[in-house]
């Protein structure tokens, strides 16, 4: 019988998924590895600028993975046979262009949605991960254009949860050891299904909201810094965007944002000797308003832009 009664749980489910047709899994790096069995995929290419996560889900299963790079403009440098298995990722959820381009010309690609929450793809497959982009502790959504036997394991979450608890009541600092086992966690779970508790959380978020206040901080920011960018970070169509990614030649800014608690990320340092590397992810997300920009734009036209 089921249990009546006791101590409430977390209120949640006000709202609906985002991804409610797609399949729910317990991360994006679980959805990667549900691609390659369903595919039975041997040799996969990947860019050499992308999370060693994903270097451990192909090796997880048996899967060779070969390097290319990317250029500038986020595509590859090179062009693939028809018949190649090609991982992309839509880096910053500003990418929308170059996955349709590629789209058009490789039947055997998987669109790597990890920074790109709000993206859904015509591609072979595509996964989405929701903590990069929400306050939950995992989950994944998968697209396959074939059927997915999906396992039967269920995932927990519950024990994910401390940094997320922590951040609502203490300074950032003080979670993010627990933030990084946490990670840890997710990184060496097997597949399985998405987790009751996440699915919940999930359930309890204005998306229409957030992909407003996300568009609207990252045009804000776009209007002072683009001229600045040496990338082009103009936002297509649907994109979108995790952060504002922005390239400069200036030295000491990443260092400046963070001593006055702007925390910005290195995303994957010695992964790959592109530029790319250099690129500061500037925060734009749903928790910040207008004066929260201002202030990222104050502390870097003090030291780069006058």
């Amino acid at each position: 019988m089921k249990e009546i009664g006791g101590y409430f749980e977390l209120e949640t489910n006000r709202f609906e998924e985002y991804h409610k047709d797609a399949l729910k899994l317990n991360s994006g790096s679980a959805c990667l590895k549900q691609i390659i069995r369903t595919f039975h995929v041997k040799k996969l290419h990947v860019p050499d600028y992308t999370c060693p996560v994903v270097w451990k889900s192909l090796w997880d299963e048996n899967c060779e993975c070969v390097f290319y790079k990317v250029c500038p403009n986020f595509l590859p440098q090179q062009d693939f046979k028809k018949d190649d298995y090609i991982l992309y990722n839509n880096y910053f959820g500003i990418n929308g262009r170059n996955v349709r381009i590629m789209e058009r010309q490789y039947r055997n690609l998987i669109i790597d949605n990890a920074q790109a929450f709000y993206s859904t793809n015509d591609a072979l497959a595509s996964f989405n991960s929701a903590r990069k982009f929400f306050g939950v502790p995992d989950g994944g959504y998968l697209y396959c254009r074939d059927e997915v036997k999906l396992p039967d394991a269920v995932s927990e979450s519950w024990n994910k949860c401390t940094a997320l608890l922590k951040r609502c009541e203490r300074p950032a600092s003080e979670g993010y050891a627990d933030f990084k086992e946490s990670e840890h966690m997710i990184a060496e779970e097997p597949v399985a299904r998405m987790s009751k508790l996440t699915e919940r959380l999930l359930c309890n978020i204005d998306y229409d909201a957030v992909k407003k206040k996300r568009i609207e901080n990252y045009h804000f920011l776009h209007k002072q810094l683009g001229k600045y960018n040496q990338i082009n970070a103009d936002l297509w169509e649907d994109d979108v965007p995790m952060v504002y990614p922005f390239l400069t030649d200036k030295v000491g800014l990443r260092e400046k944002l963070i001593a006055n608690k702007i925390y910005v990320a290195t995303y994957w340092p010695g992964v790959s000797p592109n530029k790319l590397i250099d690129i500061i992810p500037l925060p734009i997300d749903q928790r910040y308003s207008a004066n929260a920009i201002e202030n990222v734009l104050t502390v870097i036209s003090s030291s780069t832009l006058s």
